[in-house]
């Protein structure tokens, strides 16, 4: 039994927002802050307790919820026929109990015009990703102006999913949970017969059934004094327009409803419907049911039949059946004979005809339609998270330190940054910041390393929401700067981040967390130590001059992405030197990592050491990062030898495992008249960076004058 809250329709509820009541100007000063507009939107089809949960989320996150919901036209064209029409998705978002109003046609794609139009201060949705028929972002626009929120979306259950379970049904899900037609279930909508891979937002995933989720649904208010306690039962299966109907219905019989809803069991309601019923089960029902607006109490699989014990036991006043069929029970007696016998069963007329069996109906009738909707929908997405893969396969090679190598330069040989350049990385310095901190509080999750502080809950809770960190003028967040110092100044954040090698942490992130204050100081101007350890992404080619005494060089940064790979090979067959840049620090992986940085780092130096292409190049190795080699090595337990075994050097000698690793790559060299040299930097350090460039010129000075002789 759970308690759902006593939700009467005051008149301040009913589409109003609440701070502009008199009610509210008479409120303590705390009461009178200004209210925080939260904007939802969506398609909202076949709503179900997905949907509600969001709209919850997003409902903690603010004050005042406006929902909007977009046409069957609007939905027709982005991702396929909806299967409610926009006026059932209406009223059964407008049923939630979360929701304070609802916008009729919502604009598919979320702009500042919207959010300023309803005077919303910013917009939620899940951490799914939603695309427009060309593939667009709906949301890049409000992303970007940092005026957007994630939650978490609820695993197992999707409108594709359910789509999905009424097309594939079977009898068997209730009887065997092993059968292949079970399986077939819940493989819908992975794409399977069409992609190799799937979408974890369109394809299903097991529905893990907890009782903290009903407790986040349930209100827990008991029935006062005055109240009408009123009873129904039921399967409420997939939870539609006509459930909402009568439920309201109910609700109108009296000033002061107190509404029980009974679910019955799955194998109850598959005793008494047969065919493939339930769709949903027990615990996929019952946060349908809480989540509505007109519901005060639910019973977990109550009793078919409406006992005197029952009736007693909730005090019951009053008894409600719809116009349908009323199901025999298992012996063939009538399940409502009591409240029939005591006069308190009322048939009730919602007005809406509308039924599970009507909606499968719908489904089958337009069966192609549906299946093509759910397989463009998932190969959109597909394409996605392909893209998405494609860069995390990229960035294990993207950090290796070359950018910073590159900046250097510019430092030494080209008289350094002017305050102009300084401030052009002032936006980059916050992004890796805000990326850090995300991390490293998921991290924590990883790790099983609480916040110590617990009111650093809310902002651990507002970095993860936010997509951006800046506003429109380019600049930290309020919100986002307090978050920041209170987060940093938590030992259990620190704890994490002291261990980020862990979970794959930006190296420069201990070094950005440790000049907070600097940072989001107002005037704050970025110096050359922040440039050369920010992070910045390489694409295409760049190319960089500098002069060593008469000479001229020109170094190119090619980027490590395997996508632009085949662009540059071919372009640069007459240099004189390649400088091949490896972190020394990625010979361990996380959990997370298929392959470590030092594997990919090996792979991609095969393929340009033996290329043909680079018969006479040379070769110059930069070992980098052996500061944070030196570290790791040293402190943190994760000894070379447990990631190559084949190093027999001892556990904290730091030249034999720098040495063995290097050795690693000279060994793929196949041609013996093709030397490799190699050099151990860090390119943070400016000192000792100039040492190594000035070695580096005469190097390729000297090979230069060598190809000379031999011409």
């Amino acid at each position: 039994m759970i308690k759902n809250g006593h939700h009467q329709q005051h008149p301040a509820s009913a589409g109003t927002d609440p701070g502009s009541t008199p009610a509210a100007a008479a409120c303590s000063p705390e009461k009178r802050r200004r209210k925080i507009r939260v904007w939802c939107d969506g398609c909202y089809d076949m709503v179900h307790y997905g949907h509600s949960n969001q709209l919850r989320q997003a409902k903690a996150m603010g004050d005042y919820l406006i929902v909007g919901v977009h046409t069957d036209s609007e939905i027709a064209k982005h991702k396929g026929p909806p299967v409610f029409t926009q006026e059932e998705r209406y009223k059964m978002v407008r049923a939630i109990k979360w929701v304070d109003e609802v916008v009729e046609g919502a604009p598919y794609v979320t702009t500042l015009g919207t959010l300023d139009k309803y005077n919303c201060d910013f917009c939620v949705h899940g951490d799914d990703i939603t695309l427009t028929v060309d593939g667009k972002d709906t949301y890049e626009e409000v992303k970007k102006s940092g005026r957007y929120r994630e939650c978490k979306r609820t695993q197992g259950v999707s409108t594709t999913d359910l789509v999905g379970r009424m097309l594939l049904m079977t009898k068997a899900h209730h009887s065997n949970i092993d059968s292949s037609n079970y399986q077939q279930h819940t493989n819908f909508g992975k794409g399977s017969r069409v992609h190799k891979g799937h979408s974890p937002w369109t394809g299903v995933s097991q529905f893990l059934q907890t009782s903290q989720k009903i407790i986040q649904f349930a209100s827990g208010q008991e029935p006062e004094p005055g109240d009408t306690i009123i009873y129904v039962a039921g399967a409420f299966d997939l939870f539609h327009i006509g459930h909402v109907d009568f439920l309201e219905a109910v609700h109108k019989l009296s000033d002061r409803p107190y509404v029980i809803v009974g679910l019955h069991f799955d194998q109850e309601v598959n005793r008494y419907k047969g065919k493939n019923y339930p769709i949903m089960n027990i615990h996929e029902r019952t946060l349908s049911v809480l989540a509505c607006r007109y519901v005060s109490e639910v019973v977990i699989g109550a009793p078919f039949s409406v006992t005197k014990d029952l009736l007693e036991h909730f005090k019951v006043d009053l008894v409600c059946h719809g116009k349908t069929q009323i199901y025999p029970a298992k012996d063939g007696s009538d399940p409502y004979a009591e409240p029939r016998r005591e006069g308190i069963l009322r048939t009730v007329d919602s007005g809406n005809s509308l039924t599970t069996d009507a909606i499968v109906q719908r489904i089958i009738k337009n069966r192609l339609l549906f299946e093509a909707r759910n397989q463009k929908k998932e190969a959109k997405e597909i394409a996605v998270i392909q893209a998405l893969k494609r860069q995390e396969e990229e960035k294990r090679t993207a950090e290796s330190g070359k950018s910073t190598l590159i900046k250097q330069i510019k430092i030494i040989h080209s008289n350094g940054f002017s305050k102009q350049e300084l401030l052009s990385f002032k936006p980059a310095v916050f992004d890796n910041l805000f990326m850090s901190m995300k991390i490293v509080l998921r991290g924590m999750g990883t790790l099983r390393i609480n916040l110590a502080n617990k009111t650093n809950q809310v902002h651990a809770r507002s970095i993860l929401s936010c997509s951006q960190c800046v506003g429109e003028d380019q600049e930290l967040l309020p919100v986002v700067a307090h978050a920041f110092c209170a987060l940093w100044s938590d030992h259990g954040v620190r704890t994490a981040a002291a261990r980020g090698y862990e979970f794959e942490l930006n190296d420069s992130a201990v070094y950005f967390f440790e000049s907070l204050s600097r940072i989001i100081s107002p005037n704050y101007i970025p110096s050359e130590s922040d440039v050369l350890r920010v992070r910045v992404r390489t694409s295409g080619i760049m190319e960089t001059q500098f002069k060593v005494q008469d000479y001229v060089f020109r170094l190119y940064d090619v980027g490590a992405q395997r996508s632009g790979r085949k662009k540059w090979l071919n372009c640069f067959d007459c240099i004189d030197a390649i400088v091949f840049v490896v972190a020394l620090n990625g010979y361990d992986g996380t959990h997370t990592q298929e392959i470590t940085k030092l594997q990919e780092s090996l792979e991609l130096f095969t393929s340009i050491c033996n290329n043909g292409i680079f018969t006479n190049t040379s070769l110059i190795l930069f070992m980098n990062k052996t500061d944070l080699f030196r570290e790791k090595i040293l402190n943190s337990g994760r000894h070379l030898k447990l990631y190559l075994p084949s190093f027999s050097g001892a556990d904290c000698d730091v030249d034999a495992a720098a040495n063995y690793i290097t050795s690693m790559f000279s060994s793929l060299n196949t041609n013996p008249k093709k030397p490799v040299y190699y050099h151990y930097t860090t390119a943070t350090d400016s000192d000792t960076m100039r040492v190594v460039f000035q070695m580096l010129s005469e190097q390729i000075l000297m090979v230069n004058v060598a190809a000379t002789r031999v011409q």
